[in-house]
Order: structure tokens, then sequence, then C-alpha cells
């Protein structure tokens, strides 16, 4: 028994430490019976009524050595800070958990709950007939920092470390009930994406499998240096396997640096060779400039086909430069030779958008952690669809409204069809490449979902 079930049994008055945005994601996923008498936070502004159906009142952590009787649940994210004060409560002399323990206590009768509201309402409705027309692009920040690279131009290198926060997020069914097609109106390309190595959160394999056989298509961004997480999906049966498409990011240099250039390419063949689509990128760092004779025989010998480029920005800064010391002419010619789609799409699309964009319907970011969804990075939360899965979801477009500076996902975005306008490259073509052989990295079926403009499908 853990000590949050202890406290529990000796119906202890709970406190919550920490009243930021982690606060305000697991609050409603809490047990309504216990009794929560304060939170309380450094953060003197937070100090007061919080908004909450709970009705609580923030105060601060200097009041907790004058309440008896109490256990502290600490509901902060970063690992680092959630040290400090369990150290601050030791001192203290206060039992204390992480609020976790009790988000994952109730869990289960929480999602029941949520399940049968939603069998009841959208478990109603009727199934989305054509399951290979594209409806939505789902782009999934999954919540893992941890990565065996630890490269240069990484984005969360530049926003910070490499340690994994203190979360917890719903069960695999649960989350196939918040994206079920019904909800969503049809069928989903969901790309999941880690800030660290995506294949490193040990509960993607079952959410990933629950949506599949819920007839979305799936899409993986990894290093392919994972072998055990790897050889998890090359056992799907054969039809899930043809909904899979793994973005294999080629990180050329550090690889060869930790002598793991032949376990990459190795890697890639075999999901190739189990059905599963492929694509090699590569980051374009300065670095890598004479080492590109050296890639370019690497990738024919191994893939048959050069890589793709992407486009390094610094997003640190609010316009996004890119991450280089050559001006943008010489840049292009660089890594123009590679004669990739994705490299010349991204360049060209560098420009503030006016057109009427979609995203917030025909695409949205979603937070595994939190629940949250936006239009994309560039914008704000409108939504969050865990809180209540037997509602439709209110969709919400950025229109004209767009706050970035140029399109920050548009080789997918816009390919897909998120802005009608933009028409000169199909995701099929940044994402494929034909081999020396004539065989092609992405298969039939996930071809064929690539092709498509969402807007096109928008009836």
């Amino acid at each position: 028994m853990n000590t949050y079930q202890k406290a529990l049994e000796n119906h202890k008055n709970f406190v919550i430490w920490g009243c930021g945005g982690y606060f305000n994601e697991i609050i409603n996923r809490l047990d309504p019976n216990i009794n929560i008498i304060y939170v309380c936070d450094r953060d003197e502004k937070r100090w007061g009524n919080v908004d909450t159906v709970r009705e609580l009142q923030c105060v601060s952590p200097e009041v907790l050595g004058n309440i008896n009787d109490i256990f502290v649940l600490i509901a902060i994210k970063n690992r680092c800070i959630v040290r400090e004060v369990q150290r601050e409560l030791e001192e203290m002399g206060l039992p204390h958990c992480h609020v976790n323990k009790a988000v994952e206590a109730y869990r289960e009768e929480y999602e029941s709950k949520q399940i049968a509201k939603y069998d009841k309402t959208i478990g109603q409705l009727s199934e989305p007939q054509d399951k290979k027309l594209l409806k939505c692009f789902i782009s999934v920040s999954v919540p893992v920092q941890a990565c065996q690279l630890k490269c240069r131009y990484c984005y969360i290198g530049q926003h910070g470390g490499f340690e994994d926060d203190e979360i917890t997020i719903p069960t695999a069914g649960f989350i196939r009930k918040a994206l079920s097609r019904k909800r969503l109106g049809g069928t989903a390309l969901i790309n999941f994406c880690g800030a660290g190595e995506t294949l490193l959160y040990k509960e993607l394999h079952p959410i990933i499998r629950e949506l599949v056989d819920e007839g979305h298509y799936i899409s993986i961004i990894t290093n392919a240096l994972l072998i055990k997480e790897i050889n998890r999906y090359l056992q799907f049966p054969d039809e899930w396997r043809k909904k899979l498409f793994f973005k294999c990011s080629l990180h050329y240099r550090q690889l060869k640096e930790k002598n793991m250039l032949e376990l990459f390419a190795e890697n890639v063949k075999r999901i190739w060779k189990s059905g599963i689509s492929v694509s090699v990128e590569l980051v374009p760092e300065d670095e890598l400039v004479p080492l590109i004779p050296e890639i370019k025989k690497y990738s024919m010998e191994h893939f048959g086909a050069l890589p793709h480029v992407t486009v390094a920005r610094d997003e640190s800064k609010s316009d996004m430069p890119i991450i280089s010391e050559y001006g943008e002419e010489e840049y292009r010619k660089i890594w123009g030779m590679f004669d990739s789609a994705m490299f010349s799409f991204k360049m060209n699309q560098m420009v503030k958008r006016k057109e009427h964009c979609t995203a917030g319907r025909n695409t949205f970011l979603f937070s595994l952690e939190s629940g949250s969804i936006l239009p994309c990075p560039q914008e704000k939360p409108f939504y969050n669809i865990y809180k209540d899965i037997s509602q439709k979801i209110p969709y919400k477009e950025v229109g004209r409204l767009c706050s970035g500076p140029y399109c920050h996902n548009g080789h997918a975005y816009l390919a897909l069809g998120i802005v009608s306008e933009v028409k000169e490259c199909s995701y099929l073509q940044i994402r494929d490449r034909t081999m020396s052989c004539g065989a092609h990295w992405v298969n039939k079926e996930m071809a064929a979902i690539f092709m498509q403009r969402i807007c096109d499908n928008d009836i």
C-alpha cells in the first residue's frame, strides 16, 4: 500500500502544492470525495480563490506549518522542482507524495464514468463510412524528453534539459474513445513526436495499438535505434503494419561518433521489409557539409535513395531563423543537391501566410499528457478533449489570424491541404523516395493517404 492510500484510509486532510498548469490538468481527475482543504503555491499572484468546481483557496506554503494532520500532494511536472519541494516538505516533517498517485488511484473509476457517458452519446452515432478518406491530421506531443542523442539543433535542447517530467496520462482505451472516428467525424492521420526520442515513452505502444484498430493511420518520428521497441511494432498484424509510417531521423554525425550508423541502417531496413512505410530524414547542420559525399554514399547503399532534408530552426527566437552560418542562397545550393522535395517546399514556405487556414479543425496539435489541443504550435490551446469525451470537439479555425512568422509545420499542414490555395506539393512527395531497385519507401496504402488534401475531403 502506498503512502497516498494510507493517507486516504486514515481520512487525512489533503493540501495540493502547486497551482500552475499541471494542477489545472489533473484537478478534475482526482476523487471528488477526498478532502482537499487548500492549494498552496510560492507565487503570491496565485493566492486567493482558485477557479475550479471544488471552490478551493490557494495560500502560501508558509501556512502549512500551522495546519494539523495534513497530507501534501505535489502537483508539479518538473522533476527538479519536485525534488526541491520534497526536500522542503521533509524539513517541515509533512508526509507527501506526487499527485499522480492520487490520479492513478481514481483513474479506473473516472474513466469508466466518462466512457459510459460516451457510449450513450457519441457511441450511438453512425460509423463514418469511408475509412480511407482522410478527414484530419493530428500532431501528438508525446511527453518524453529523454534521448540517447543530444544534438545541437534539437528542440528540447534549445528549451532546457533532457530529463522527463512527472506526469500521468489516461489509459489507451480512454484515449481511443477521445480520438474515435465517430468523435472526429472520420479517419485521421495521427503523428506521434516526442521532444526526446518518441519510442522511449513506454506507454506509447498500447495507445498506437488502439488507434490503429480504431481505423486511423499512424506516423511515428524516431531515431530508429531502439530495437526492442521497434520489434513490438513489427509484430503487429499485416493489415496494421500497412497503416504505420516511421519517419527515421538520420543524425549522421552523432551516429558516426557513437559507431551506430550500421545499427540505424539495419533497423530502418527491417522496418521497411516488414511492410511499414519509412522515410529517412536528415537535419542539415553546418558541421555535416564536409561529410555530404559520404552521407550520400551511405544512404544510397542502405536505403536505395538519398535522404530527405528538413530545415533546422532556432525555436527559441520569435522569428524562428534557420540555424546556419551560411546565407540563404548558399544554404539552398548546398542542401539542394539532395533533391529533396521536403527541403525545397519548406524553404519556399518560410513566408507570412495571409490565406484562410483551417488549422484548429482540419488539423490540431494534441498534448497526450494533458488532453489540451491547439490549432498549431504558434497558437493557444482552445479545448481539452479529455475533459468530457461524450461531447463533440468544438473546433476553432485560425482563419486569417495566424500569429506565426511562417507556417511552423508547413511541410505537413500545407502539403495535406490545410490551406486550400497551396497546391504545389503533396505530402507523399515530401515523404516518399523511389529506390534504385524501383520500390518505394511508402507503401501503397499509406501513399493513398499521403496523396490526399484534407480540404478536398471537407464536405
